[in-house]
């Protein structure tokens, strides 16, 4: 079981603070599965996410370097699996040992490698609106505990 709730933002800063929100309920272990267009928000949300964690650099994406690591308590982990193409490519460039570090990870275009991601994955899905509107779109496992209603 799952539970979903939409919820509309209207600029980037609402879309980072949005992130701190969902911040406030994770705990070392936990994936967030980011999926949605390119300019779609997910690296706006990846920035609320590392910025409510404590972590003062800055965020971008890591389309090239594929993982960024953060130290953070607990460590941050910021995937991009844009360039990669299935859960092979993923393994071999060391995702599924930052899944397994115990820290957070935050990963775009998740739908490329999600079989490698636990049952209590929180899935997030950005749809662009109008203007600076997102939709953004969050799933969570009724086993996770976090209620996106909440937010």
């Amino acid at each position: 079981m799952t539970i979903s709730r939409e919820i509309v933002t209207d600029s980037p800063d609402a879309t980072r603070d949005l992130a701190a929100g969902l911040a406030a309920g994770l705990s070392g272990g936990d994936v967030i599965a980011l999926q949605g267009n390119l300019g779609s928000g997910k690296t706006c949300f990846a920035q609320g996410l590392a910025a409510a964690l404590g972590i003062r650099v800055p965020i971008t994406s890591p389309t090239y370097t594929i993982i960024n690591e953060y130290n953070a308590c607990p460590r941050f982990f910021h995937i991009d699996l844009y360039r990669l193409q299935n859960e092979d490519e993923a393994c071999l460039a060391g995702v599924a040992e930052c899944l397994a570090a115990g820290g957070i990870a935050v990963v775009e275009w998740a739908d490329r490698a999600s079989g490698l991601f636990p049952d209590t994955t929180i899935a997030c899905h950005f749809r662009v609106g109008e203007g600076d509107e997102r939709r953004i779109t969050i799933t969570v496992p009724a086993s996770h505990g976090f209620d996106p209603g909440t937010l």
